[in-house]
């Protein structure tokens, strides 16, 4: 039997985003983080998302703490884009 902590590193390691043309959504089995995108047509994509000061604050708390791990998938799963990422 998997102690909780064991069964969130789990759960943690397996995600998925879904790229819609307004927004991007991480998952991570039912918990999820939705981000806005201004797309751009001549210009990059922009991808807003919480600085570093806000994340904690603003996220729910499974993402607590998790900042650079989660915006390293995304920006592994968006590289086909012609994207930048703003910080609010």
């Amino acid at each position: 039997m998997a102690s909780a902590d064991g069964t969130e590193r789990a759960a943690a390691e397996k995600y998925d985003l879904l790229i819609a043309f307004r927004y991007i959504n991480y998952m991570e089995g039912w918990n999820r983080i939705e981000f806005q995108v201004d797309p751009g047509l001549k210009t990059p994509s922009v991808i807003h998302i919480p600085s570093p000061d806000r994340w904690d604050s603003e996220l729910p708390e499974w993402a607590r703490g998790r900042r650079d791990g989660i915006l390293a998938r995304v920006r592994g799963k968006t590289s086909h884009m012609n994207r930048e990422f703003n910080g609010y």
